[in-house]
């Protein structure tokens, strides 16, 4: 959550400041051509995960078209170290927020549409709404992973504590003297197989 925290709070301090300082540097056959490839994919019929993948994709080269127009290289490594946070933060939230894309499409058109008409104070609001927007999925995103990671261990932890009960109650049966021919001991493991442990007395 924090790294979330920190990469937005950075972009937000940087991003408008570029457009706002920098746009007429940005490069408008890049913007024109990510332009049209939005509106393709918002026309088409698509809803599945490799279509996700085409909005993050076409959402981080709008962002570093933007940044790219910086001539500001420290501005630029900064920004670039960002992106690539970015990127990691979604394969790590691994969520499909199939109505944030669409939105945050549609915020892009926005945004180029402020950046091609020179409409400069527009430009940096949007922008500023964008990242807003796309923090609040970012947290969205990670707390649905962390909330389905902690059932899935505590279903792990609860299996693995039974089968550790039930090898100390083997354990003590070994210790009784009557005991003289192996004891079989079978347990359920959490991915639903069966698995047996054989234990001599």
């Amino acid at each position: 959550m924090e790294e979330i925290t920190m990469t937005f709070e950075a972009r937000l301090l940087m991003e408008p400041y570029i457009i706002e300082n920098y746009s007429k540097y940005i490069d408008m056959d890049k913007l024109l051509d990510l332009e049209e490839q939005t509106k393709k994919i918002l026309s088409s019929d698509i809803l599945e995960q490799k279509d996700a993948v085409v909005f993050c994709n076409i959402d981080d080269a709008l962002h570093r078209t933007i940044a790219d127009a910086c001539k500001n290289k420290y501005l630029n490594m900064n920004l670039s170290q960002i992106y690539d946070q970015n990127i990691r933060i979604r394969i790590l939230g691994e969520q499909n927020i199939w109505e944030r894309h669409k939105v945050a499409a549609m915020e892009h058109l926005e945004l180029i549409n402020y950046i091609k008409n020179h409409d400069l104070p527009s430009a940096v609001a949007s922008i500023r709404v964008h990242l807003i927007h796309s923090k609040e999925a970012a947290f969205a995103s990670f707390l649905n992973w962390w909330k389905y990671f902690k059932r899935r261990s505590i279903r792990h932890r609860r299996w693995y504590n039974r089968i550790i009960l039930l090898k100390a109650v083997v354990k003590q049966i070994n210790n009784y003297p009557f005991c003289n021919s192996p004891f079989i001991f079978i347990y359920a493991k959490p991915d639903n197989y069966l698995a047996g442990a054989r234990f001599s007395c």
